[in-house]
């Protein structure tokens, strides 16, 4: 059974799974931002460390740069020239914090450029109506989320963050590839349970 616990780049469901028994029944599926970039910008009420026991990684993924279709740039080297011609050149994301915020802040200071970051509350619907509507140039989202809007002509893809191309945009270079030479982002997600805590029995 899904209990979608969604808010707070993924603190809430996963707070909810570090105060619960370890008795088999509950678990959480996290993203690595959740686990790896959030415990070091905000301070949380659990440990990711003490009070989680990972169980397996349940897939690995790599991000899509897009941009509207009236942004003059084919790939993350001519997104890069463009940003420093006009420094005021805006992104889109669904929340501070989140890894896809940190992702493109590295990449903008990995390039020497500066963007105008634009955060949206909650999931990524509302950003990504502003970016096919033109109110701002860019953003970074899973291909699943981005897939419909490339192929309908709404965006275009201009790179991908992981070290090799997708199968589904085989057009579409890597950031490394034109850009920026050595520049990789791969998320994940990963199951995790309560740990078993001394002096506290799974069946108590």
């Amino acid at each position: 059974m899904v209990d979608a616990r969604p808010g707070a780049t993924g603190t809430i469901g996963s707070e909810i799974v570090a105060r619960s028994s370890p008795d088999g029944y509950t678990l959480l599926a996290a993203p690595s931002s959740a686990l790896g970039s959030t415990p070091h910008l905000q301070k949380l009420s659990y440990d990711t460390l003490r009070d989680f026991a990972p169980i397996a990684q349940i897939n690995e993924f790599y991000s899509v740069f897009v941009v509207h279709p009236a942004v003059p740039a084919r790939n993350s080297a001519e997104l890069i020239a463009l940003a420093k011609a006009k420094p005021a050149i805006s992104r889109s994301f669904d929340g501070r914090r989140h890894g896809f915020h940190l992702n493109v802040e590295n990449f903008a200071m990995l390039a020497g450029i500066r963007m105008l970051h634009v955060p949206y509350r909650g999931g990524g619907s509302a950003a990504i109506a502003d970016l096919i509507a033109g109110r701002v140039d860019m953003m970074q989202d899973n291909l699943a989320v981005v897939k419909p809007q490339i192929d309908a002509g709404r965006l275009r893809a201009i790179g991908v963050t992981g070290p090799r191309r997708l199968a589904a945009l085989p057009d579409v270079p890597t950031i490394s590839e034109r850009g920026l030479p050595g520049y990789e982002s791969v998320g994940w997600h990963g199951w995790l349970a309560p740990p078993e805590r001394p002096g506290k029995s799974s069946h108590s």
